[in-house]
């Protein structure tokens, strides 16, 4: 589920305030997890942090250990090859300000540290499981070696059969984590080796669809009994073939062995402390991979199939030759290949005085990736635990009619700088700018300057004597601007204002399709400002924001019937985005009780959107979308989250409410609100053990959200009512129960 809103956008810096009463004091710019981890869409990966534009790809940015994970989200997603737990001392939330001036990213960020050993052995042990089967274990242990040397190792698993338990897998998510570590210490300077080894076959793509009746009015109804959140929409043969996109070849396999990573990750840091005063940070970090294979889902449209024909005449049957009639799902599915390395090399200098920290830093950055991303359509019954349906006798069909292909280097050179200056104890300033030369090295195969021998179309490989390579380079600038005051006005009040503009150039991700996009860089800028109340109890705060982002390029894909029969096309398509919001924060505190509630009213809405498409019959037509809201994001959000702590038992809840979500560009689709709700018992047993019992989806409601790509080209309602389709669905009730061991 993503849900990429304005919500904790504005309050957040207004708590990142270590306030007192009489002078202002303000921390770096992190702020408290937000409960981060509480991802109501899958039980082990980050959920995305409101911040009013639509979330990245690869969901929220995740730093390690002073660096980003990855310095792409594409195709190694950071929650792929990262789960927290043992292994690290300190997870928290990276603020909006220094995300940008360290990443390069506009939103919040999971800051993580790995836990290195010290004099003492320590261990943890994890081990969780939920009412649907899932096994986690996580574990680490630290300690020393000898006198200044240290060492760390962890391990982490998550089997996890997911709610569906689709039966071409045992555990749709089946990840193993090693990571060991070696430290010298020494005078005041420290120097850490990490490793750490991620084995990934997560299999959530496809199994987190559903097909469902669209009312017409933002309620849906069950289609054909199908469960949303228990049936699987799977089928238990997964078997398919594709057309290599190099050679032309024909290769067999099935989904689950086109689901594997297998990732490697280096890391040296370096901490040296010069005096009271002047210190510094290097780190250089190394991730890699070789042939990563993932699948891909795109859902079309939901046909009738009569007698075994469909409405272009087709034939229709089952697996065993037997004519259908019944409703028939098609799916594009992508067989992904990837060679991927990323280096990042990075030199910080830190000056520390009474009233101010500033850091000075060097960056390099180099991402090579080779994608093969060839595409097939397949066809299945719409019921749970579906049947394969072939056409004309054919399993799959439409060989790489949306495929993307390329090689790609990149490299940047960085300089940044974060200035914390307490001026007076009424006043501080927050600035930073990161400058960054990008440099990059395209080999694709586009259709540019009135060429067509490069559209994809059924067959399409790269040698097959028509398609061209081509050499893209461009050498561009990125840049990233600052500026936050908070002022105490008064005792117990204060005034936060900040400004934040970004300016980045496309990445690889964008350059892969038949079409170049757009050469405009993306330009997105935030403007905010409030005020804030506390005392010894009471922390409030009321803020109004304005955040807008121009030249947003995404791959979207339009669905239309033709002749009878749903037809698909991705598109890349670019776009701007704006909106107005206003949010109110507060944190109440009574002894062990303490109350957070976080409310915003905001609109989102898309700006000079639109989309020329030409069907296989030759329509075209020009889709407009400017105007209209953006899809799955609210315009009003609710966050509560109360907790009571007494003697060595804490109970606790969060509550998010989203009012109704747009499912499609033209906005006559959409979701009633709906909640997501954790809540749970935490009992510290002993100094050494402790126990949680939690609950995900604690009022158990039902429901679909996301976006739903089909309906992007209706544009008579009419037509929406009893409509059939499929999306993403809400996750169910969920217990889980967990047990941690210290020692």
């Amino acid at each position: 589920m993503r849900h990429t809103l304005f919500l904790l956008l504005t309050a957040l810096p207004l708590f990142a305030q270590a306030q007192k009463h009489d002078s202002i004091t303000v921390a770096k710019a992190q702020s408290d997890d937000r409960n981060v981890m509480l991802d109501a869409s899958a039980s082990a990966k980050p959920r995305d942090i409101p911040i009013g534009l639509p979330g990245e790809t690869g969901g929220t940015m995740i730093m390690e250990d002073g660096v980003p994970v990855a310095t792409t989200w594409s195709p190694l997603y950071p929650y792929v090859h990262w789960a927290g737990g043992s292994s690290y001392s300190n997870v928290g939330l990276m603020g909006i300000e220094e995300t940008a001036l360290r990443s390069g990213v506009l939103g919040f960020s999971v800051d993580s540290h790995t836990a290195l050993g010290t004099d003492e052995l320590h261990g943890t042990v994890t081990a969780k499981t939920n009412n649907d089967g899932l096994i986690l274990i996580d574990g680490n242990l630290n300690g020393a070696l000898t006198k200044g040397w240290y060492f760390t190792a962890g391990v982490y698993t998550n089997l996890d059969p997911t709610s569906v338990h689709p039966k071409h897998v045992t555990f749709v998510n089946n990840t193993q984590i090693y990571k060991a570590g070696l430290t010298h210490r020494w005078n005041q300077s420290e120097a850490s080796l990490l490793y750490k080894l991620t084995v990934n076959h997560d299999g959530l793509f496809g199994c987190d669809r559903a097909p469902f009746i669209y009312n017409g009015d933002g309620s849906i109804s069950e289609l054909n009994g199908f469960r949303l959140g228990r049936d699987s929409y799977m089928p238990a043969d997964v078997a398919f073939s594709y057309m290599d996109l190099e050679t032309g070849q024909m290769h067999n396999t099935d989904i689950n062995d086109e689901n594997r990573r297998f990732i490697h990750d280096l890391t040296f840091k370096m901490s040296n402390t010069f005096s009271d005063k002047w210190s510094m940070e290097s780190r250089v970090h190394l991730t890699g991979t070789k042939d990563m294979a993932m699948i891909g889902f795109s859902e079309t449209g939901i046909d009738q199939i009569t007698n075994g024909r469909d409405a272009k005449g087709r034939h229709i049957t089952t697996a065993n030759g037997t004519d259908y009639t019944g409703l028939m799902q098609q799916r594009l599915l992508f067989a992904q290949h990837f060679d991927f390395f990323d280096a990042q090399a990075q030199t910080e200098l830190v000056r520390k005085s009474r009233n101010r920290t500033t850091n000075l830093g060097l960056s390099y950055w180099f991402s090579y990736q080779y994608a093969k991303a060839a595409n097939v359509t397949i066809a299945q019954t719409v019921e749970n635990d579906p049947l394969r349906l072939l056409n004309n006798g054919q399993r799959q069909w439409d060989y790489n009619t949306s495929a993307n292909y390329g090689r790609g280097r990149e490299h940047f050179v960085s300089l940044f700088a974060i200035d914390d200056w307490h001026v007076t104890q009424k006043l501080n300033l927050y600035y930073g700018f990161r400058a960054e030369m990008f440099h990059s090295n395209y080999d694709i195969a586009v259709n540019e300057d009135g060429q067509t021998n490069n559209a994809r179309h059924d067959g399409f490989y790269v040698n097959d004597g028509t398609v061209t390579i081509s050499n893209h380079k461009r050498t561009k600038m990125n840049f990233i601007g600052v500026v936050r005051a908070n002022y105490q006005l008064a005792p117990r009040l204060f005034f936060t204002g900040e400004y934040l503009y970004l300016n980045q150039q496309r990445r690889f991700d964008q350059f892969r399709f038949e079409t170049l996009p757009s050469e405009k860089p993306y330009v997105k800028q935030l403007l905010r400002g409030g005020i804030s109340y506390e005392n010894d109890w009471l922390h409030a705060s009321a803020m109004i924001s304005y955040i807008n982002s121009r030249n947003i390029g995404s791959t979207q894909y339009f669905t239309k019937q033709v002749g009878g029969v749903s037809e698909t096309q991705g598109k890349n398509t670019t776009y701007d985005i704006g909106t107005l919001g206003i949010t109110g924060d507060a944190t109440a505190t009574f002894g062990g009780f303490s109350m957070h509630v976080l409310a915003t009213y905001q609109g989102p809405k898309y700006r000079n959107f639109s989309v020329p498409l030409t069907f296989s019959d030759g329509s075209t037509e020009v889709l407009d979308y400017t105007g209209n809201y953006v899809t799955g994001m609210s315009k009003v959000l609710l966050e509560l989250d109360p907790s009571y702590r007494f003697g060595d038992w804490r109970l606790w809840f969060s509550g998010r409410y989203y009012s109704r979500q747009y499912a499609s560009l033209v906005n006559n689709v959409y979701f009633d609100g709906h909640w997501e709700t954790f809540a749970g018992v935490d009992w510290e047993a002993s100094k050494k053990l402790s126990l949680q019992l939690s609950v995900t989806n604690l009022f158990g409601q039902t429901g679909a959200n996301g976006s739903i790509a089909a309906a992007n080209t209706i544009t008579d309602d009419s037509l929406l009512k009893g409509y059939y389709t499929a999306g993403t669905f809400i996750r169910p009730f969920t217990v889980s129960l967990s047990a941690t061991y210290i020692f």
